[in-house]
């Protein structure tokens, strides 16, 4: 999967719906294959904006990037993002911005505003390797995570237990949660104002 979206970002596309929906096993080739590219846009020249359909940004909100839930630019940091929340599923075996009574706004205020549970603290087999890795992807801010899908893998592959370093340090990962006051998602044309 992780090379099939770095494949589509070296030529400038960026799918915007990285989900397990929209990762399929093929069994007879023992292999993951990315499908779905219904939302993917060329990006032109840096940024892309988002188009919006119906006033609300494409995507499926428990994947968005805090970016893509503001309606805002996006490049291919956005399918990042979306895969660390994919991975965490995976690693942790819970989504990071989801509860059982969440709506659709919800996760989008938590996509932009939380910062998602420490993933050790679920999974404590998880390495401290692999959990700095997932944390950098899953930075609010673009310019904190990763700067290609193939550096986010390495990351997640780079240590094996006993090859652990330290403990990550603040200037290592940014937990925190930025701006320190919560973002308003854009107000939604078709809701009714009372």
């Amino acid at each position: 999967v992780a090379s099939a979206l770095q494949f589509a970002h070296d030529r400038n596309i960026v799918h915007r719906d990285i989900k397990p929906a929209n990762i399929l096993i093929d069994e007879q080739d023992d292999r993951a294959v990315l499908c779905d590219f219904g939302l993917a846009r060329m990006i032109e020249g840096e940024d892309m904006e988002v188009t919006a359909a119906l006033g609300s940004a494409p995507g499926t909100p428990a994947y968005m990037s805090p970016e893509q839930c503001l309606g805002t630019e996006l490049d291919h940091r956005t399918d990042i993002y979306s895969l660390a929340v994919v991975a965490y599923e995976m690693l942790v075996g819970r989504s990071p911005f989801r509860g059982a009574h969440d709506t659709t706004e919800s996760i989008k205020y938590k996509q932009v505003n939380e910062a998602p549970p420490p993933p050790r603290e679920l999974n404590p087999d998880l390495t401290r390797s692999a959990e700095a890795a997932l944390l950098k992807a899953l930075a609010k801010d673009p310019a904190r995570r990763f700067q290609s899908v193939s550096n986010f893998v390495n990351a997640l592959e780079a240590y094996t237990e006993a090859e652990l370093p330290p403990e990550p340090t603040s200037s290592d990962v940014d937990l925190t949660v930025s701006p320190s006051e919560p973002t308003a998602l854009p107000a939604q044309p078709w809701a009714r104002r009372r």
